[in-house]
């Protein structure tokens, strides 16, 4: 089917079609990307993860964690050693387990004096009933460093031990070390994935050697652009960011500017075969395919700004950030884009370069024809969508639980293989340490309420601990798991049931 090569219901492409347009666009770029680029490298400086900051201000554990860090000697970083052999514990074993605690004891004192009801608690090191392991629980304070500082050297340390007695490292302060390793370099590795996953896209959608790196260019500004915002929407409004939701603002900005750019292209190839100028062709292109994408970007924006109305600080902070990367992507798809595409010609397209016609045979393809069936049988085609949407949601009903901190790695590492070998042989050991502040006047009352308290296992003992006379609240009390673990307040692996 023979069709005209510049169709008469068009308007006119008008000033749009200027020589001047697309290096202005480019120029503007060019000028934007000498400010936004130095403060894009800035984002990562006021990423967070710390649980203080991503909890609701409101919760009650948020608060105890800020006035525990506000206290003299700040927080504990609990990191929790087992050893075990199969063929049971010996006593050279059990020498090594005391050296090393005391070792490790006199190498990271604590920052604050413990009350004097607290020196006599028994030995530090406990043996497991079936006498095949040994553990110990080593509170480091935070002032010593971050647990990603101090996993490494403590395990480190405790290498020299018998042959055949096995060592893992792990409590709460482990866990949040092999965490921070896991993410560590995680927005580098997420971008050149990204990067490699979308130019292999891009080279088997258009079979060209140079059209790819086109959109790889505008959507790789467009993300640097997304990283400088959100920077400026953290110094200005104070929206919380974390490592996971600033990798995700990558995956997002790479992912939808990809997919504008496939629309554009696509409406691009063929208007050119219409228009002999490439900046009229381009305006036709954009006056196609924009509405489209507008629209597509704002569902999508939409949908994100919901997320303001989260609790958790981490979740409600990821809207404002997404809806960041998404217009940021639809501004440069729609503008610098098209305006390289427009200097560059349609050499770009080479090998497979689309050339203007006077008539321009049409072929349907199989989209074609899928789309004059929908047409046809528009009722059809929507109820079987919803048939299949519906059988998806079906998982949806399902209660698949909470999902804990240690089973959010691919591969356990070790401290997450430590909370196995722990219950297998410390099974009395299933709870997590409780912190409770409370005024001076209302200790013996509030401490009398812990220990009436019915839980399971039941806590061997309560102790209020001096934590400094400058805060409202200068005393806290810990329930622990039962005496079989250690004098430390905090052995227990965390979201263990």
């Amino acid at each position: 089917m023979a069709v005209n090569a510049a169709p008469s219901g068009e308007a006119p492409a008008g000033r749009l079609a200027g020589r001047w347009v697309p290096w202005l666009v480019i120029g503007l770029w060019v000028a934007l990307a000498a400010v936004m680029v130095p403060l894009s490298g800035k984002l990562s400086s006021v990423t967070t993860d710390r649980a203080v900051d991503l909890l609701p201000a409101g919760a009650e554990s948020t608060k105890v964690a800020a006035l525990e860090d506000s206290l003299p000697g700040g927080e504990d970083n609990t990191f929790v050693f087992v050893y075990h052999r199969a063929g049971g514990v010996t006593d050279a074993d059990r020498a090594t387990v005391e050296r090393h605690y005391n070792t490790l004891a006199k190498r990271y004192p604590p920052k604050v004096a413990a009350p004097a009801d607290e020196d006599d608690e028994g030995p530090p090191t406990s043996r497991s009933t079936n006498g095949k392991a040994m553990m110990f629980t080593l509170d480091v304070s935070t002032t010593y460093g971050a647990p990603e500082d101090l996993v490494g050297p403590l395990r480190d340390a405790a290498k020299d031990r018998p042959a055949g007695l096995e060592l893992e490292v792990t409590g709460p302060a482990a866990i949040d070390g092999d965490m921070d390793a896991v993410f560590d370099g995680i927005d580098l590795q997420v971008l050149l994935t990204t990067v490699i996953v979308v130019t292999l896209l891009l080279i088997l959608t258009y079979r060209s050697p140079v059209l790819w790196f086109i959109p790889l260019m505008a959507v790789s500004a467009a993300a640097l652009t997304a990283m400088a915002t959100v920077y400026l929407l953290v110094k200005g409004f104070g929206i919380v960011v974390n490592n996971q939701n600033s990798a995700l603002l990558t995956i997002l900005v790479f992912g939808v500017g990809t997919d504008y750019a496939l629309l554009l292209i696509a409406r691009y190839r063929e208007t050119l075969r219409h228009h002999e100028n490439v900046r009229v062709a381009m305006v036709h292109a954009l006056r196609g395919a924009a509405p489209a994408i507008v629209a597509s970007a704002a569902t999508v924006v939409a949908g994100l700004l919901c997320l303001l109305a989260a609790d958790l600080n981490s979740t409600s902070g990821l809207g404002p950030i997404g809806a960041a990367g998404i217009m940021c992507a639809l501004v440069a798809m729609l503008t610098l884009f098209p305006a390289v595409l427009v200097v560059l010609g349609r050499r770009i397209f080479w090998p497979a370069i689309p050339r203007f016609s006077t008539s321009v045979e049409e072929k349907v393809g199989i989209w074609g024809r899928l789309g004059a069936v929908i047409s046809r049988r528009r009722w059809v085609a929507t109820a079987a969508s919803l048939g299949v949407l519906g059988v998806l949601t079906v998982g949806l009903a399902g209660n698949t639980g909470a999902l804990r901190e240690q089973d959010q790695f691919l591969s356990a590492p070790e401290s997450v293989t430590g909370f196995t070998v722990l219950r297998q042989h410390f099974p009395e050991l299933g709870g997590m340490p409780m912190t409770i502040y409370t005024r001076p006047a209302y200790q013996v009352r509030v401490l009398d309420v812990v220990k009436g308290t019915p839980v399971w296992p039941r806590p061997s003992r309560v102790r209020p601990r001096l934590a400094g006379s400058t805060s409202p609240c200068s005393r806290r009390m810990r329930r622990t798991p039962p005496r079989s673990t250690t004098r430390s307040s905090g052995c227990a692996p965390p979201c263990t049931r």
